[in-house]
């Protein structure tokens, strides 16, 4: 016996089925799932944070960082100023449904905590033992500097002094102090430095002999090489160029740097 669904049962069980799927957006609370600050070298009293945020489900933020307090979107930064020691920056979102809040606290240095605010060497770059680099630095509030590493010594608050690179791997850890003791950040720098080495080269010709009236590729690199020539031209440390075979021609590679002279030549003989 077949069973006959009215129109009105069929509406029924329709409203019923449509009742339990959820709508989207419907009865969702709001939710503030990141919370980050970041500053520059110390955090202290007077300097920015930069405060980072992300919410979803959100009609209404606010970011509270102390006693200010700003109307924000719901994802988004922020650049706020330091102006207490203990602080604590909120991101509160709400929406109809109801609110989220996440909260991130921090203790701040005093304005006049000494600051290593500059840190670099010159050249930047890894050298050959026995050059010289200069090491310059400067620092807010500090009566003097300590370097700790390779070259360990006492240094004035700010300036730049030069050092003669030793073999191996020049390690440079500053920080400053001020003169009640007080410590600043640290900042670091590694230069690593070969053995006096004579530049070493590389020269080579893509056919010995090649056809006449064919074209063969010329190719050269360096290591240790400040400055180098192809045949008295100056060339890039490293390169190639195409040239046409019509005759024997000699190619002589010669590089300069700050353990000497080398040079390396080549003859192609096209036939």
């Amino acid at each position: 016996m077949k069973k006959i669904i009215t129109t009105a049962a069929l509406a029924l069980i329709s409203n019923s089925l449509m009742a339990k799927v959820p709508v989207e957006g419907e009865d969702e609370l709001p939710s503030v799932y990141r919370l980050d600050y970041t500053y520059d070298t110390v955090l202290k009293i007077g300097k920015p944070i930069q405060v980072e945020w992300s919410a979803f489900n959100a009609d209404v933020c606010k970011l509270i960082v102390g006693s200010q307090v700003w109307d924000i979107p719901a994802i988004g930064e922020k650049s706020v100023m330091v102006t207490e020691n203990s602080m604590t920056v909120t991101v509160d979102c709400s929406n109809g449904n109801g609110y989220d809040t996440k909260q991130k606290s921090f203790t701040a240095k005093d304005a006049d905590h000494p600051e290593l605010v500059s840190f670099s060497v010159s050249p930047d770059r890894n050298v050959m033992a026995g050059m010289q680099f200069t090491l310059s630095w400067d620092s807010d509030y500090a009566q003097s500097c300590k370097l700790y590493g390779t070259h360990d010594q006492t240094l004035a608050a700010s300036g730049s002094k030069t050092f003669t690179a030793q073999e191996g791997v020049n390690s440079f850890n500053m920080v400053c102090h001020s003169a009640d003791g007080r410590i600043s950040n640290n900042r670091s720098r590694n230069i690593s430095a070969v053995p006096l080495t004579p530049p070493v080269l590389s020269l080579f010709a893509s056919s010995l002999n090649p056809l006449i009236g064919s074209f063969y590729s010329v190719i050269w690199s360096s290591q240790y090489a400040d400055s180098c020539t192809l045949n008295g031209t100056p060339v890039a440390l490293s390169g190639s160029r195409m040239e046409y075979a019509f005759g024997v021609k000699s190619y002589t590679f010669v590089c300069q740097g700050f353990g000497g002279t080398s040079r390396k030549s080549v003859l192609v003989m096209p036939e």
